[in-house]
């Protein structure tokens, strides 16, 4: 039975998490109630394909989760900020479609994007990281959990987009709970 056990925590440990947050150093924290999104950016220097309606796409997603995820109230872009605790904003570095279908793919879907959750002031409060390309549980045995959820189909970056909305603003919210 000890056999089995050491390959099976190799594949666990192995298993990267699409997500990665951060907070900022701060001494005394921003009670955060209200905070204002701001419109998603491409970063186009690092030479990777974005789609020309992807930062809107990932705009929205995030807009969604943060609502669907948070007890924060959420102004969206273009509206007054008056009365906001602080400002999200964000960058798309990928995003790439799959090609083929859910039931196969010839190229997976590829999202990557970062956001940053400022003072008004501009000192960093928290920083998230979403980055997956996704890939075939053969290749990833310790994505198996995410392969269960997705119903084992291969997602488009629009739902891949989604998801990383999702799981960013849920460790925003836990992160942040001790200011609320």
């Amino acid at each position: 039975m000890r056999w089995l056990l050491l390959p099976l925590l190799g594949l666990s440990l192995g298993c990267a998490l699409p997500i990665s947050t951060q907070l900022g150093a701060q001494e005394q924290p921003p009670k955060l109630e209200k905070i204002a999104v701001e419109s998603f950016s491409d970063d186009l220097t690092r030479g990777s394909t974005i789609a020309p309606d992807a930062a809107g796409i990932v705009t929205a997603r995030v807009l969604a989760a943060l609502t669907r995820e948070t007890d924060l109230e959420i102004v969206p872009p273009g509206e007054t900020t008056r009365g906001v605790d602080a400002v999200l904003s964000g960058v798309v570095r990928r995003y790439e479609e799959r090609v083929g279908g859910p039931g196969g793919a010839f190229k997976p879907a590829s999202v990557w994007f970062t956001q940053e959750l400022r003072t008004l002031e501009g000192e960093l409060i928290w920083s998230g990281t979403f980055e997956e390309t996704q890939r075939a549980l053969s290749e990833d045995l310790g994505s198996l959990p995410r392969a269960w959820r997705r119903g084992f189909k291969w997602l488009t970056a629009a739902e891949l987009a989604t998801e990383g909305a999702d799981e960013l603003a849920t460790a925003l919210a836990e992160d942040t709970a001790p200011w609320s």
